[in-house]
């Protein structure tokens, strides 16, 4: 979550303090209410919740063919970056643009790494081949696309490593 993600959800969370407190969702004009008697304004919608079937086809044509029988348990619009975030019963959290590409796949630290078929299907070949001649394909926890250019690797070693790809496949270690 972002420094700005934060601050909205800090003043949005003050904001309802009050109401919280007493197990009340305000919605509506009783929100707005609330709003004018503490001098605050929620500010935009950075998030909300989505159905698995609004995620772009792109997206969950990946779901499907690598985590086909396991559970979606939150689709989350972000809309800041305009993407969406999907996270998996087994602790696998991915994050797509509104086209449907895979930015960024991680396994969270007590899930398994991702899979070795994942790691292939996402990454260019000679990156892939890489990972694969230094034993480290089995042991991939995140990937993130940056920028458009470079792919981003954290690796679970006995010292956690950090590979990155440039568009060309050249290879950038960073311990």
């Amino acid at each position: 979550m972002t420094t700005k993600k934060i601050m909205i959800a800090l003043a949005a969370a003050a904001m309802f303090m009050p109401v919280m407190a007493q197990n009340v969702v305000p919605t509506g004009s009783e929100a707005e209410a609330i709003a004018r008697r503490y001098g605050a304004n929620p500010g935009p919608v950075v998030a909300a919740s989505a159905q698995y079937s609004q995620l772009p086809e792109l997206a969950r044509e990946f779901v499907n063919r690598h985590y086909k029988n396991v559970k979606v348990v939150k689709v989350e619009r972000e809309f800041m970056d305009n993407s969406y975030d999907v996270k998996l019963a087994n602790g696998v959290d991915m994050d797509f643009n509104v086209a449907g590409q895979l930015t960024s796949i991680e396994a969270s630290d007590d899930a398994a790494p991702l899979s070795e078929k994942v790691v292939k299907d996402v990454l260019p070949s000679k990156a892939f081949k890489e990972l694969k001649k230094l034993h480290l394909q089995k042991n991939v926890e995140e990937i993130e696309f940056k920028n458009g250019r470079v792919y981003e690797i954290d690796t679970r070693t006995v010292s956690e490593n950090e590979y990155s790809f440039d568009i060309q496949e050249n290879v950038f270690r960073n311990i």
